[in-house]
């Protein structure tokens, strides 16, 4: 494999990664800390609402998600673009379930217990940056979504 296709691959596990994490229904100081290791230091988030610079800005704003909240997020295209061997912009199409839950295990389901869950399309824009630790997230936009009725 050439560096192009290695870089791009790495790129695709840390985003999924990250929506993973996204997604766990655990919300304590550690996993905000192991959410908040996926950006650079200096890195910036803004979604239709809020908006976080630096990473205690970050970790401020992940603590600050509704503790009962629960998100399954599905990832579908995901467009790559290397500016150089360290810096690369993407563009991934989401498709992310909120809902509200109790105690384990959570449910999703739209007529389930836990209430409604609200459908969303959106996507994320990004910008990566090779660090030592790897690639990180320096540049979050959440675009959308647009709920579904």
């Amino acid at each position: 494999m050439n560096d192009v296709t290695i870089a791009k691959a790495e790129i695709r596990e840390v985003i999924n990664d990250y929506a993973m994490l996204l997604d766990t229904d655990i919300r304590d100081d550690s996993h905000n800390d192991e959410m908040a290791a996926f950006f650079t230091d200096d890195a910036t988030l803004t979604g239709l609402t809020w908006h976080a610079e630096g990473a205690d800005q970050i970790r401020e704003r992940l603590a600050a998600r509704p503790q009962d909240q629960r998100t399954r997020t599905y990832l579908s295209t995901c467009h790559i673009t290397l500016s150089s061997p360290t810096e690369a912009a993407v563009r991934v199409y989401v498709h992310a379930y909120h809902g509200k839950g109790g105690e384990p295990p959570f449910t999703m389901r739209a007529d389930g217990p836990a209430g409604p869950a609200d459908p969303g399309v959106g996507e994320w824009r990004l910008r990566l940056r090779k660090t030592e630790a790897g690639w990180r997230i320096s540049f979050y936009e959440a675009v959308g979504p647009t709920f579904v009725q």
